[in-house]
């Protein structure tokens, strides 16, 4: 069973660039990057949940984390909350293969998200930059 009121989000970051995704289905976000989202499985705490929606859909290897993941902040968007959270790389290039649901992953700036990122995460990807400045 799934909880369908709050979904999980990570960051992963590395210096001034965020690591987003294409998806390969264009119902979902269409021709934007966007981070990396999605349910919270039984069990789960939204924290395991972020991590591993960044496992799938980005490629990101655990071991690859510099630092401890921190939480952003819970975001009202597409009618649920977004529960964002976000960690330091160790290595930008040290990443898997993303699963099938992505077309393409990119390091991206606040102001590459900001002129090509989902709408609806920018302010998100906004506040993340804010915090670390």
């Amino acid at each position: 069973m799934k909880i369908k009121k709050i979904k999980a989000a990570f960051i992963p970051y590395y210096k001034d660039q965020v690591l987003v995704a294409l998806s390969s289905n264009p119902m979902f976000g269409g021709p934007h990057f966007a981070l990396c989202k999605g349910q919270i499985d039984e069990g789960e705490t939204v924290e395991q949940a972020a991590i591993r929606e960044a496992e799938e859909e980005l490629g990101l290897r655990q071991s690859n984390l510099a630092g401890p993941v921190k939480h952003l902040g819970n975001f009202s968007t597409f009618g649920y909350i977004l529960s964002v959270y976000f960690a330091e790389v160790k290595d930008p290039d040290a990443f898997n293969l993303p699963c099938w649901e992505i077309a393409e992953t990119k390091w991206m700036t606040w102001q590459e998200f900001r002129s090509v990122g989902r709408e609806q995460h920018r302010p998100i990807v906004d506040s993340f930059f804010q915090q670390l400045t």
